[in-house]
């Protein structure tokens, strides 16, 4: 298992993809730290326009499609890099590079099929999976990683001094709780690409789904439990990995903060076990 993992991770920072990944990690960075700074400062200098309207004219069902990062007017004046970073990393930007990276990754193997040469001298192919996974881990930390320190710069450039380090226990806590969803959502891609044997699919279903497709599902999925009795107040969404990307914040706790690590377990877990159970009846061709 040490030799498999130790040859994932040499495969992994050999590949070309690995270092693109890094090199558009830092870009998506910049421009998105970039971006929050120009919304802060246009919504700073615009009016603000009330609109009147009853409770009954709301609606009661909010899908976000397409990636959101939320701002807050007061960065205008001082900006937290901890809230900095939660709210662009909580606006799946990372989800779709972990979406695209994590399958180029796992399928490269077939491609150049040095896979036959070492399935049969494993007495549990399923192991090939956690090999994998563990790159995956280290490749997910990567991103994480690089977007902060690139966030910190361009956050040093836009605001200056005015960009400021608050609770090292905040930082650390959301850097965990996304770390840790990301992978789980990493996995998941992982385990569709091992399924289907095709990275292109798997990619396309983990975009879609950061892109608010799956929010769709989930309000059909609700409005067909509601017709069966089940309460309005119910949310399936809530219990998808994507879903729980959003609404990580330094202010999470109690029942919401054990739900977000339970479905971040729970579905790294599953996928796990799926894709250990797929490699290991599947014949190796």
């Amino acid at each position: 298992m040490y030799n498999l993992i130790k040859m994932d991770l040499y495969r992994l920072f050999r590949t070309k993809s690995f270092w693109v990944m890094i090199a558009v990690t830092v870009f998506v960075a910049f421009f998105s730290v970039y971006m929050t700074n120009y919304e802060v400062n246009t919504q700073n200098g615009a009016a603000t326009t009330v609109v009147e309207g009853t409770p009954e004219d709301a609606v009661s069902v909010t899908l976000n499609i397409g990636a959101n990062v939320e701002t807050n007017p007061e960065w205008a004046n001082e900006v937290d890099y901890t809230d900095l970073v939660c709210v662009n990393v909580a606006g799946q930007l990372l989800s779709i590079l972990c979406s695209i990276f994590a399958p180029l990754f796992v399928i490269s193997e077939q491609k150049n099929g040095y896979i036959k040469n070492i399935a049969g001298q494993l007495r549990n192919r399923g192991t090939l999976v956690l090999s994998k996974l563990a790159a995956v881990a280290v490749e997910v930390l990567v991103i994480f990683a690089t977007f902060s320190l690139a966030a910190l710069i361009m956050g040093k450039i836009c605001w200056g001094d005015r960009m400021i380090f608050g609770s090292i226990g905040d930082f650390a806590k959301i850097f965990g709780l996304h770390y840790l969803l990301h992978l789980s959502f990493a996995s998941i891609v992982t385990a569709l690409t091992i399924i289907l044997r095709n990275a292109g699919f798997s990619m396309t279903i983990g975009i879609l789904c950061c892109s608010g497709l799956a929010s769709l599902i989930h309000h059909l999925v609700n409005l067909i439990l509601q017709q069966c009795g089940v309460s309005e107040e119910f949310n399936i969404g809530n219990y998808f990995v994507e879903n729980c990307i959003t609404i990580v914040s330094p202010e999470l706790s109690g029942g919401e903060l054990a739900r977000v690590i339970i479905v971040g377990v729970v579905f790294l877990l599953l996928s796990t076990v799926v894709s250990m159970t797929v490699m290991r009846k599947r014949d190796i061709s």
